[in-house]
């Protein structure tokens, strides 16, 4: 009688006397924050501008994103679409867009964390009040988690996840973020 092989390696079952890889490359940090750097301009161009277009410059056409009400868009088409909608109605309540943290696992991947944080006023401190419209109380600061994909000389945004930024219940563990 022959033994069944073990179950192949799962994310539940890891082979823990494996080590773990570190996947980011910090010989390449320099350049990783200057193409984040890049791609946060973008951002807080075509938001302060209200063009959806520069806005999503930079975002694949098959772009995967995932909105801070738990919804998910495909595709560039129906994400510039929905950005078109958001940035016609009343002028946005200033926000300021800042790389957080980075790792750059493979050549031509990068994985950074970047949050918008609401103004008071244009150049302002941080206050409340929505990204785009006027109502205070549905107002929220987020924290996005982008992938960008190199092709050729151009990167592409082709995953975001944005999360509103909420006070954390006063027993949460605060990690430390990383500012590469």
């Amino acid at each position: 009688m022959t033994r069944p092989s073990p179950p192949p390696e799962t994310p539940s079952s890891p082979d823990r006397s494996r080590p773990r890889p570190r996947l980011h490359q910090p010989e390449r940090d320099a350049t990783t924050r200057a193409v984040v750097e890049e791609l946060i301009d973008g951002l807080q161009r075509g938001l302060d501008e209200g063009d959806a277009d520069g806005y999503d410059a930079a975002f694949a056409a098959d772009v995967l994103w995932g909105n801070p009400y738990g919804r998910t868009v495909a595709g560039f088409d129906v994400l510039n679409g929905i950005h078109h909608r958001m940035m016609t109605g009343p002028p946005a309540i200033p926000s300021r867009y800042e790389h957080v943290q980075s790792v750059r696992p493979a050549e031509d991947v990068i994985v950074t964390h970047v949050r918008r944080t609401l103004l008071d006023r244009p150049g302002g401190t941080a206050g409340s009040g929505n990204a785009r419209g006027t109502d205070a109380s549905a107002a929220f600061s987020e924290m996005a988690m982008y992938v960008l994909v190199r092709r050729g000389e151009h990167w592409w945004l082709t995953g975001g996840q944005n999360t509103p930024i909420r006070p954390a219940p006063i027993d949460s563990v605060q990690p430390r973020e990383r500012n590469t």
